[in-house]
């Protein structure tokens, strides 16, 4: 999964870099004006989402690469002995067990283990990131568009380019992460469904530790990129409501139809979709929710009878 979010990333770019650069340039250049737009919260989102996000799945990460080290650790203390242990269960062609291999093969996966984990931080934080950008402009537009004095033309023609920016932008964000989207809603219910079944297969308290830390992490991750599909769907909703609250009242007959002709245009949420298979929002979330406990409650009904049996 990691592998496909960042080839995600590689494939395109030319267009991220492109699109990052138009939504620079369509950011608030002073402070009066971020102020005003409320440019301090979304940085404050971003940052809380960020940092609570990246602390999550390093801890995540260095628990699974670092616990059969302290494991080996506890059994030398104990009988004297080593219990040569690798963090992922992997095939190798050569013998992982002999002096020296052991250790370069342990390092090896700590370190694959680690830059897997910082590829999928880096797409699924650069994709919220770009959402939260896009809702930020959605939002310039319906203060904009509230806040306009009468057959002002010329704001009502700046509020309607920007807005037609940032549906071009929606568009290509969803032409380039769309792939990547379905196969992690495909992936993460099949994911949600393995880890908790394994957590709940009698395990060790360090592995059940280990296993409940990744079940969150997923539903987390899961539900960040669900939660800022729905945060592009309701900052585009919310358009022609504010045009129909601006000071339309006593203008020309001409500004009011030109409003109209934007209130109609804006009645079209933008939304992202995993190929169009379904809309990401939060209840795609409980969707994926609903489909993971299904599998997991026919698995753990396969399960039972033939652990009795083996009883």
């Amino acid at each position: 999964l990691s592998f496909v979010k960042i080839m995600t990333i590689k494939l395109n770019e030319t267009k991220l870099t492109d699109m990052l650069h138009r939504l620079d340039a369509l950011f608030p250049s002073t402070v009066a004006l971020q102020q005003r737009y409320g440019v301090y919260q979304y940085n404050r989102e971003s940052q809380v989402v960020m940092k609570s996000f990246s602390i999550l799945y390093m801890i995540l990460i260095w628990m699974f690469n670092l616990l059969p080290l302290v494991s080996m650790v506890a059994g030398y203390v104990s009988d004297g002995t080593w219990h040569k242990q690798l963090p992922y269960f992997m095939w190798y062609w050569y013998d992982w067990h002999r002096p020296g291999y052991f250790a370069v093969t342990f390092l090896h996966q700590n370190w694959g283990g680690f830059v897997s984990a910082v590829f999928y931080l880096s797409t699924d934080l650069m994709f919220c990131a770009i959402v939260l950008l896009l809702c930020l402009q959605f939002d310039i537009v319906a203060y904009r568009l509230s806040h306009a004095l009468p057959d002002d033309h010329q704001e009502l023609v700046g509020c309607v380019r920007i807005h037609q920016a940032v549906i071009e932008l929606c568009n290509e964000l969803e032409h380039m992460f769309s792939p990547s989207l379905l196969v992690n809603f495909l992936s993460s219910s099949v994911i949600i469904c393995l880890v908790g079944f394994q957590a709940t297969a009698g395990i060790t308290p360090a592995d059940l530790f280990k296993f409940v830390l990744f079940l969150v992490s997923s539903l987390v991750q899961v539900f960040l990129l669900c939660y800022y599909g729905n945060k592009l769907i309701v900052a585009s909703s919310q358009i022609p409501y504010s045009a129909f609250e601006g000071n339309w009242i006593g203008a020309s007959v001409s500004y009011q139809r030109s409003l109209l002709f934007v209130m109609l245009r804006s009645t079209t949420v933008q939304k992202l979709t995993a190929l169009k298979f379904s809309i990401v929002s939060l209840a795609s979330y409980s969707k994926i929710l609903s489909t993971s406990f299904s599998y997991f409650t026919l698995l753990k009904a396969m399960y039972e009878p033939n652990e009795k049996k083996m009883k």
